[in-house]
């Protein structure tokens, strides 16, 4: 069963609901901010570097042309914004038929615990399930179970990840 946001019963995701795509938040200082989600466009390296280095994903100063690239081979990304600034985003991995990869989850420290995370989650999961995908996984960091587990993906019990080592690993 289908519900708006286009989650299906099909595991090993529940169903979420989504929230409204504009959505009134308290930003770090205590003002409100008005942050916009999308699904339809891949961020500029330029937008994405700011989070993989407070992610600690990338040095400092280091070229955004390589998340340019790495936004060019992703199959889609779910993105925050405030105003013109991306505040958090999660992209997939996907043959665009049955399986689906989610990785860097990434929101800005001045805009955590506030939701944005989730519902990067959300978003992108209901938009692969609306595309007909039926396993969708990911590998969270370690202390993220509960977090997940909350957002209807549990640990996937007997299976194991596993990191293919080679000249970048």
């Amino acid at each position: 069963m289908d519900d708006a946001c286009g989650w299906r019963e099909v595991r090993p995701w529940a169903q979420v609901p989504c929230a409204p795509a504009g959505k009134q938040q308290k930003a770090g200082n205590g003002e409100l901010m008005a942050v916009t989600y999308t699904l339809d466009r891949k961020p500029a390296g330029r937008d994405l570097l700011p989070l993989y280095e407070a992610a600690g994903w990338l040095e400092p100063g280091e070229d955004a042309a390589f998340l340019d690239r790495l936004a060019a081979g992703s199959r889609q990304f779910a993105c925050a914004w405030d105003d013109d600034r991306l505040v958090g985003t999660m992209r997939a991995l996907s043959d665009g038929v049955s399986d689906a990869y989610l990785l860097d989850l990434v929101v800005l420290p001045a805009y955590r615990h506030r939701g944005i995370g989730a519902e990067l989650v959300r978003r992108l999961g209901a938009a692969l399930r609306e595309r007909g995908l039926g396993w969708i996984v990911l590998v969270g960091a370690p202390g993220t179970a509960a977090f997940y587990s909350h957002l209807g993906a549990p640990v996937l019990e007997g299976y194991t990840p596993y990191r293919l080592k080679g000249a970048t690993g």
